[in-house]
C-alpha cells in the first residue's frame, strides 16, 4: 500500500483516521476509499483529491503544509473546518459545490491565488486573509465574515449571488486593488 494510515475506530461510514500520509512523494494523489474522516495529513502530494468517501477533516488539517500545491474537494465534505490550510503552501483549491461553511482562518496566509468559487453560506471570520487570491465568486454566500477577504493585495473582483444577506466588519480591508463590488439588493447589513 502506497499509504500510511493511523486509524483510531471503525465506525459504519468508514474509517476514522487520526494520521494519513503518502509514503513516497508523488504528483498526484486520490485519498484511498473507505475514509471518512481524516484528522491530519502529512503530506507528500503535490495534488490531493479527496474523494466522495471523505465526510470530515480535522481542524487544521493540512496546515503549515509546504510540499501540497492543490486539492479537489469531493461532494461529502460540508463544512470545511477552521484552519484547513492555514500557513500552507496551496495554491488552488477546487470546491464541489456542496460546501455550507468555511471556517475561521480555513485558508489564512496560505499561498492561494487566482479564482476562488464557491457555494458556501457562510464564510467566516478570516476565512481567506492574507491570500494571493485575484477573484472571488461567492455565488451563495449570506454571510461574509469578519476580516474574511482582509488584506488580499491582489483580490481585484468580488461577485455576489442573490443570497447576501451581511458583511461583517473589515471583511475587505487592505484589499487595495478592488476595483468594483455590486451589492445584491438581499444585502441588509454592512
Amino acid at each position: 500500500d502506497d499509504w500510511n494510515i493511523d486509524v483510531a475506530r471503525v465506525e459504519t461510514d468508514g474509517l476514522y483516521v487520526t494520521y494519513l500520509e503518502h509514503k513516497v512523494g508523488v504528483h498526484k494523489a486520490t485519498i484511498p476509499s473507505g475514509i471518512y474522516h481524516i484528522e491530519e495529513f502529512g503530506g507528500n502530494v503535490n495534488k490531493l483529491v479527496i474523494p466522495n468517501d471523505v465526510q470530515s477533516l480535522g481542524e487544521g488539517c493540512f496546515s503549515e503544509l509546504d510540499d501540497l500545491d492543490e486539492i479537489e474537494i469531493g461532494h461529502g465534505i460540508k463544512y470545511i473546518p477552521n484552519e484547513l490550510c492555514y500557513d500552507s503552501r496551496i495554491i488552488t483549491v477546487k470546491f464541489s459545490g456542496s460546501e455550507i461553511e468555511i471556517g475561521e482562518r480555513a485558508f489564512l496566509e496560505s499561498s492561494l491565488r487566482g479564482v476562488i468559487v464557491t457555494n458556501a453560506l457562510i464564510i467566516k471570520e478570516e476565512a481567506f486573509a492574507e491570500t494571493n487570491i485575484n477573484k472571488a465568486n461567492l455565488l451563495r454566500a449570506v454571510v461574509i465574515g469578519v476580516k474574511a477577504f482582509a488584506y488580499c493585495k491582489k483580490l481585484q473582483s468580488i461577485k455576489f449571488g442573490n443570497n447576501l444577506e451581511k458583511i461583517q466588519g473589515g471583511a475587505f480591508i487592505g484589499c487595495s486593488k478592488l476595483e468594483t463590488v455590486i451589492f445584491p439588493s438581499t444585502l441588509m447589513y454592512i
